[in-house]
């Protein structure tokens, strides 16, 4: 390993490679790990053969997997931990890609993985996967319910195994995954979009089955505890219905049948048992309608989904907030509006407000006010306005008083109420053209000084709205053509796998805007 002086920006890597019975792909996987292309990489072997080990590795005779990650992760030194796990293989940039990501977002206390290619019994690239976007501070249940992470494409951070290691030996098949659902509810689990890994396809074996029937038995309680104490996005039954058929996908039907009979007991004390069983078994018919033909899938998404509310030019926010339409996990306000997503400008914000003096703010739209009771507003004068009224409504009786109030306001129409500056992120991404340049009349025909909204420096062009009900702008092009904003806050934005990484909150001066004609 090179000596190196530690910075934040130099990590070293230890690349933990258990070493098998298969020497071939011991001797490739180590070859692999040797090209890495991150300079400052701790190579790590464990060798559980019988056979004497080379000098300098470690020599874990007849070890499981899982000792054998526990041996290498005690005797290395690295900063953070990747684990070349047998049948896997990076690409040489794995490791450098994973470092510049976390140091990019911020993700120094996190978990990193990434996209994978699953390889066919020639070694020959057969399926690429892409991963979905995922909140990280779901993933205890998405994992629990299937989510398809390799445990090769993690880069952990050290302190994740010094607090919550080692491995259970005694299950070694599934202690490593057993590991990453505990760590899953104390660490984010970050995805990025990048496939960095491939991995050889592989069947269970009898053993194995019963270790992971074991594993899942004994998580179901801390599923059922999560589920019953979430308030957004936390149906219990269409949870059990996932796990479910995720079991019997995985070739488990005996985990598959432990999870029907957690649902048959919850089912006993539900007041809406036909609503409860129409929640489990959604998915089970998703499971289903994967294998059947194209037309066939057609027709049934549109029996087990329903209607879209998103699918509409102008979207419908009461129904849309009435009926969780931007798939909340934690906010009726979507994805961005979770504690892990808005980590930054929590920070931010509040300094921001005091450097230019701020003493009154407007944000609009306030949505369920999930984040935004978590920013220092110390002196300030908050008016939480949204064109919902029953939000509205909700967040007055909740939390308005003294300096703190909540109006039901339409940004599209205004008038809007006056204070030293607009607070709109997240809302102009959700209007077609025509309704986001109402919306920025109503700001420049206000009495506000400022405005601080969202906007993605690496747009272009901008787009209008379609059925996804969504889409990044970026203001200092058409039809907007702001000028270049005074400042830029960074969101560090890791959904899809940072693809939204350009996401910022932009700064600019109503006056100025109002100088700026639209062409």
């Amino acid at each position: 390993m090179p000596d190196v002086q530690l910075t934040p920006n130099k990590p070293i890597v230890s690349i933990i490679v258990p070493m098998a019975d298969d020497a071939v792909d011991g001797a490739q996987r180590l070859a692999n790990a040797q090209a890495q292309t991150w300079p400052h990489c701790e190579i790590v072997a464990v060798y559980t053969e019988k056979t004497v080990a080379p000098s300098g590795a470690i020599h874990l005779p007849g070890g499981s997997l899982a000792a054998a990650i526990n041996a290498g992760i005690s005797a290395s030194k690295g900063d953070h931990l990747s684990l070349l796990l047998p049948g896997a293989s990076y690409l040489t940039e794995k490791i450098t890609k994973q470092v510049e990501f976390i140091g990019r977002f911020e993700l120094q206390d996190a978990v990193v993985f990434c996209n994978h290619t699953i390889l066919d019994s020639k070694g020959l690239p057969a399926k690429a996967v892409t991963l979905p976007s995922v909140d990280p501070l779901v993933m205890f249940r998405k994992l629990y319910c299937g989510f398809p992470l390799q445990h090769s494409s993690l880069l952990f951070p050290r302190q994740a195994f010094d607090v919550f290691g080692p491995l259970n030996e005694e299950t070694p098949q599934s202690s490593l995954h057993e590991f990453c659902l505990r760590l899953s509810k104390h660490r984010p689990f970050v995805g990025m979009a990048d496939r960095l890994i491939s991995i050889a396809r592989r069947d269970m074996g009898r053993r194995e089955k019963r270790q992971w029937r074991g594993l899942y038995a004994r998580m179901l309680p801390e599923l059922l505890s999560e589920q019953q104490s979430s308030t957004v996005n936390g149906n219990l039954f269409a949870t059990l219905g996932e796990a479910a058929m995720s079991r019997f996908a995985e070739g488990l039907p005996l985990a598959a049948w432990d999870t029907v009979r957690a649902m048959m007991r919850a089912l006993s004390g539900s007041p809406h048992r036909l609503h409860a069983l129409q929640s489990f078994s959604t998915p089970l018919l998703r499971g289903t309608l994967r294998h059947l033909p194209d037309g066939v899938k057609r027709l049934l998404r549109t029996r087990v989904h329903g209607q879209n509310v998103l699918n509409t030019a102008r979207l419908d926010f009461p129904t849309i907030y009435r009926e969780n339409g931007f798939v909340g996990t934690e906010s009726l306000s979507g994805a961005g509006s979770t504690l892990f997503q808005t980590r930054i400008i929590r920070r931010e914000v509040p300094l921001l407000f005091r450097r230019l003096g701020v003493t009154s703010v407007l944000d609009i739209p306030c949505g369920d006010f999930h984040w935004m009771r978590d920013v220092d507003l110390a002196g300030m004068h908050y008016t939480g306005a949204d064109v919902v009224d029953e939000i509205v409504e909700i967040n007055q009786r909740r939390f308005g008083g003294g300096t703190r109030e909540f109006k039901r306001v339409d940004l599209i129409s205004g008038p809007l109420p006056t204070a030293d500056l607009v607070f709109c992120r997240d809302c102009l991404v959700h209007l077609p053209f025509e309704d986001a340049v109402s919306a920025i009349d109503s700001i420049r025909n206000s009495r506000c000084q400022w405005l601080l909204t969202t906007t993605f420096t690496r747009t272009d062009p901008n787009k209008d709205l379609d059925d996804a009900g969504w889409r990044p702008l970026n203001l200092t092009l058409p039809p907007f053509n702001f000028p270049p904003p005074e400042l830029l806050i960074s969101e560090k934005c890791t959904e899809a796998g940072g693809l939204a990484g350009d996401k910022a909150l932009g700064l600019w001066r109503v006056a100025d805007l109002q100088d700026h004609k639209r062409t």
